[in-house]
């Protein structure tokens, strides 16, 4: 009898160097996993209270035995905490993943969404040509494939959650001063609702919401209570009257030019007094995680774009003939806005 080819390692080294490597392997296992327990309401139930994995597979309309093994797996990355006996609960790191603002869920369920996963399959195809690896794979940009897949336009607006721009935003600008706020690029609404629903004389305009996510978009707005002062137009045309704009992550996803491109669009809008706030991560020699390096790699393989640092924005802001006048927050491997005005 031939022996089946073993699927897995038939054990961990246990030098500390393997065991580095080994957490990738780990890690990818692990985000799969939490991934698919936010997609089936595992976490949001969890949220609510603290029922037995028999109750909580009982709602969430799972295997019993197989949720068990996954909220084990997850109690073992410190995600979940067990007690009593078959009772889990979120532990402080699991608290991140429901929904809210700062929520990690939806980044988690975003990275690991099948058409995201088949691009990553060809991450060789971005190392060798700098080329997306989506568009490789799937034949379409990721911003095309958006208009028209509702299910990942859902898990892009989602994983927005994660943004604490609806934080940093009020904090940096004076807004009492500004009247109407628009959002270009908008993979979401939650900035720019929360912006709204925190400042009552303000107007907002919600531009380039993908096809697929119109629907999904005008409801969040309902929802929040802030519809009726917020457009929702066709198409990409810029509103002119404009106090602030939004580029909340939206320049890293774009290579050189199409940023610079990009920008100098926003230009003839930009009248005196107007301003423009790029919201995003900007890398330094301060951050002390791999995560900004790691967004980087996954712009690149993405959508061909890329984490720019302080100074590279600056050099693309004077391309476009705009001028970086304020970066607000400084703190390490976080977002932080930059204040953009006409030159």
């Amino acid at each position: 009898m031939t022996a089946s080819p073993r699927p897995c390692p038939a054990q961990v080294p246990d030098s500390s160097t393997a065991l580095r490597l080994a957490r990738f392997f780990a890690a990818g296992c692990l985000g799969q996993a939490l991934a698919a327990l936010v997609r089936a309401g595992v976490v949001r139930e969890m949220a609510r209270d603290r029922p037995s994995v028999d109750e909580l597979a009982h709602r969430t309309g799972t295997d019993p035995t197989t949720l068990s093994r996954f909220l084990r797996a997850g109690e073992a990355a410190g995600v979940f905490v067990e007690d009593p006996p078959h009772h889990f609960a979120l532990s402080d790191t699991g608290e991140l993943l429901a929904e809210g603002p700062g929520s990690l869920g939806g980044l988690l369920e975003l990275a690991n969404t099948a058409p995201v996963l088949a691009a990553w399959s060809a991450a060789e195809h971005t190392l060798r040509t700098g080329e997306s690896a989506f568009a490789a794979v799937h034949g379409s940009s990721v911003f095309d494939h958006l208009a028209q897949a509702p299910t990942l336009a859902g898990a892009v607006g989602r994983a927005m959650g994660a943004s604490v721009a609806a934080e940093l935003v009020p904090a940096s600008v004076d807004l009492p001063s500004a009247r109407h706020v628009v959002d270009v690029g908008a993979g979401g609404a939650r900035l720019l609702t929360a912006l709204l629903a925190a400042q009552p004389h303000l107007v907002g305009t919600l531009v380039g919401v993908p096809t697929a996510a119109r629907e999904q978009v005008a409801e969040e707005l309902r929802r929040s209570g802030v519809r009726s002062r917020c457009r929702l137009p066709d198409g990409e045309v810029l509103p002119q009257d404009g106090d602030v704009y939004l580029l909340c992550h939206v320049l890293p996803c774009l290579d050189d030019e199409d940023a610079v491109s990009l920008l100098r669009s926003l230009v003839p809008v930009l009248r005196e007094g107007a301003r423009l706030l790029v919201i995003g991560f900007v890398p330094s020699a301060r951050d002390r995680t791999p995560v900004i390096p790691a967004l980087d790699v996954w712009m690149a393989a993405m959508c061909g774009g890329r984490q720019r640092t302080e100074h590279e924005y600056s050099a693309l802001l004077d391309r476009a003939g705009l001028l970086l006048r304020a970066r607000h927050g400084v703190r390490p491997d976080t977002e932080c806005v930059l204040e953009v005005v006409r030159r």
